[in-house]
């Protein structure tokens, strides 16, 4: 059988299943199956960090009032036009936060609700930077406004780690080490979070969950 709950369920579900840190389940009642100390472990998310400008154009900000929200609605269920129909970000591009990074490990996205930097083509629209409200050469201040307001992207990853170690709570085959006849497939196998969205790397983890298991059911 498999699992594909995500990075959030699939630990859960293996741990209600017996399959995790023998001391939590011990702790909340449930029988050990199998002693995995790294089910739920190793949790990775990509940091978000937004800066905020305020325009004399309209933006996506302004759509976020009841009247405009109904405008865009009623557009979008009538005609298939309007705001409703434009994805969150329109710009995607990848670059390396150090000149030592192998490969590009950051991307950086602008939508139509604001843009990254002062001196950009559209400059003639921005009134002010609202966030940071500070010279953003301060490097020190930067780190202040770094740490106390990023978020996370919801690219949650890494709770049942992929390996060829003890450790792993999955062999490079997905299968759930200890465990037989038992496959994990979703973003909670990924060792490292990838430098992108998950969801191709995703899709491609199930592709080859389902290859493995043709191939195993073709031994047979």
């Amino acid at each position: 059988m498999g699992a594909g709950g995500g990075a959030i369920a699939s630990p859960q579900l293996l741990m209600v299943s017996g399959i995790g840190p023998a001391w939590h389940l011990r702790e909340v009642g449930v029988d050990v199956v199998h002693d995995a100390p790294r089910v739920g472990a190793d949790l990775q998310d990509h940091p978000e960090l937004y800066l905020e400008y305020e325009f004399r154009t309209p933006t996506y900000s302004t759509a976020m009032r009841w009247p405009n929200l109904l405008k865009a609605g009623l557009e979008f269920l009538s005609a298939r036009r309007g705001r409703a129909t434009s994805p969150a970000s329109h710009l995607l591009g990848y670059l390396r936060s150090s000149p030592v990074e192998p490969s590009p490990d950051l991307p950086v996205f602008s939508g139509p609700w604001g843009y990254l930097d002062d001196t950009v083509a559209f400059a003639r629209d921005v009134v002010r930077r609202l966030a940071p409200g500070f010279d953003i050469d301060d490097d020190a201040a930067l780190e202040g406004f770094v740490r106390d307001t990023a978020g996370i992207c919801y690219h949650a990853s890494g709770t049942c780690r992929m390996g060829d170690d003890a450790a792993a709570v999955v062999d490079p085959e997905l299968r759930v080490r200890g465990v037989d006849r038992l496959r994990v497939a979703d973003t909670s196998i990924m060792p490292v979070i990838p430098s992108g969205n998950l969801h191709a790397p995703t899709v491609m983890i199930g592709e080859r969950a389902a290859a493995l298991i043709r191939e195993g059911v073709e031994r047979t």
